[in-house]
């Protein structure tokens, strides 16, 4: 079984283009935690990914560099043979489902009530979900 899953921050921000026969697809690069080495430095893993279709029109929308993004999908390894006739490979996971965990985009800080009883309204839901390819 060929499966990957992986939690990470996307290097920068997906732009959408096209396949020959006019397919959207979308390359990009997360930053994932790869844990510590010996001497206690971070070590941190960039992974490759493509999505194609539903999914790479979503985060050319909707994804930024610095989003977390939770990407699974299929692991594919490609060769090439360069102009010199060296072989390269190249890992990439071909996505199958993608979502954004957290945003790093720069909110709005909160305003606090200035009489004690005075209250805070709530977003406006409706205003939200007309962005969204999905209902709250």
């Amino acid at each position: 079984m060929n499966v990957c899953a992986f939690t990470g921050r996307i290097t920068k921000d997906p732009e959408l283009k096209a396949t020959q026969d006019n397919k959207p697809y979308v390359f990009f690069c997360i930053a994932v935690d790869g844990g510590k080495d010996k001497q206690g430095n971070k070590i941190t893993d960039f992974i490759d990914c493509i999505a194609y279709s539903y999914s790479a029109d979503f985060l050319s929308k909707y994804a930024h560099k610095g989003d977390l993004l939770e990407v699974s999908g299929r692991l594919h390894i490609s060769e090439r043979t360069d102009s010199e006739g060296n072989k390269t490979k190249r890992a990439t996971i071909k996505v199958d489902s993608v979502g954004i965990c957290s945003s790093k985009a720069k909110q709005e800080p909160a305003t606090t009530p200035t009489a004690p009883n005075e209250a805070i309204t709530p977003p406006d839901n409706a205003a939200i979900s007309s962005e969204l390819p999905f209902e709250l």
